[in-house]
């Protein structure tokens, strides 16, 4: 799959928020995926490429479940 120049545009803006976050003292961790899926919607089809040895899955909570 061809990198384009959306997939670029939005690998370095979230990389971009994500430093600004840390700057900032901000925590955001979701932001700066988010931001880059608006950019390139098929960003995680390009990113996965890399992955060729099994599946990629996404979890995650909002750390207000209890056991």
């Amino acid at each position: 799959m061809k990198r384009t120049w959306r997939f670029w545009f939005a690998l370095w803006a979230g990389k971009l928020i994500t430093k600004g976050l840390l700057v900032a003292g901000k925590k955001g961790t979701t932001l700066p995926g988010k931001i880059a899926q608006w950019f390139d919607p098929e960003i995680m089809r390009h990113l996965s490429v890399a992955y060729t040895d099994g599946i990629i899955m996404i979890t995650g909570t909002n750390g207000k479940t209890t056991t």
